[in-house]
């Protein structure tokens, strides 16, 4: 294994990182073993699948992957050991690499474009004037501050009946002209909504109060403004078919789930500040 970083310029840099076979040759070994004993192939008992056949099925997928183990490890190790200050990742150079044929080639070479964080001094006299500002904190930014810290600390409950921001899960079904389920239509099991984010008003009220085993009629494509990513998602369909579809879709609710904001207590004061820093609510606050 030999690794090496010629610098292009003060702010950009090539890593070169060339594998032998024996780097990675044991690893791969050890990874056909593997699939050996668990490889189940019609004619040969679990375990007892010739090496060769293994090899033949599996040996470049294994390969391949093995190298790119051994080659992000390597890679990283190196940046890290020579304390190489980067921005970003590493990127495959497009220019020098040479084609990678794991069908041919024991030895392997790979080239990383690198980003250098660049060098500089800030230096500060007397004469130099900064701006010092005092921030005002209102109440309102407390609350927000302290809200925030309850909700990490929140959880899901089940409900009876849906309120505004709770999370639906139920079967979606699509119907056809007469309001019937569709022969052949689409059909999600288990599909989640959070209907506060529809974009539609008059979509999002048919869910006001609904209850579990409701079965309701809406529009998605009406609810979503034909967002095509939202459908998609929705009705586990591709982005192209999911702009065309403008059928109305029945929903039964299964599961209403409503998240609950943790309570303001010593085990958050900790968490924040360290143990017993705080010890109430009051002094939580002036310390937000």
């Amino acid at each position: 294994m030999n690794v090496s970083l010629q610098n292009i310029d003060k702010v950009s840099a090539l890593l070169t990182v060339k594998l032998e076979k024996a780097d990675y040759q044991e690893k791969v070994d050890k990874s056909l073993k593997t699939f050996r004993q668990k490889a189940q192939i019609p004619g040969f008992r679990k375990g007892m699948v010739p090496m060769s056949l293994v090899k033949k099925m599996y040996g470049k997928s294994v390969l391949a992957e093995e190298v790119n183990k051994v080659l992000s490890e390597t890679v990283y190790k190196y940046i890290q050991d020579n304390k190489v200050n980067i921005l970003g990742e590493p990127l495959p150079n497009e220019d020098k690499q040479k084609e990678i044929d794991f069908d041919t080639m024991e030895e392997f070479e790979f080239l990383f474009d690198i980003a250098l964080a660049p060098e500089f001094k800030a230096e500060a006299d007397a004469k130099d004037v900064v701006d010092y500002y005092e921030i005002e904190v209102t109440d309102e930014m407390v609350d927000n501050q302290v809200k925030a810290y309850t909700q990490r600390n929140g959880k899901y409950d089940k409900a009876d009946a849906y309120e505004d921001n709770d999370m639906l899960k139920g079967l979606l079904a699509e119907l056809d002209e007469n309001g019937n389920t569709k022969e052949g239509g689409i059909q999600v099991e288990g599909a989640v909504m959070m209907p506060s984010y529809m974009k539609n008003d008059e979509q999002k009220a048919i869910f006001a109060g609904a209850k579990v085993n409701d079965v309701l009629v809406f529009n998605p494509h009406t609810a979503w403004d034909g967002n095509a990513a939202e459908l998609a998602s929705l009705l586990k369909i591709e982005k192209e078919a999911a702009t065309e579809m403008k059928s109305n879709f029945s929903y039964q609710i299964e599961e209403i789930t409503r998240f609950v904001p943790g309570d303001l207590n010593q085990e958050i004061f900790d968490q924040v500040f360290g143990k017993d820093t705080v010890k109430s609510e009051e002094e939580f606050r002036a310390k937000v």
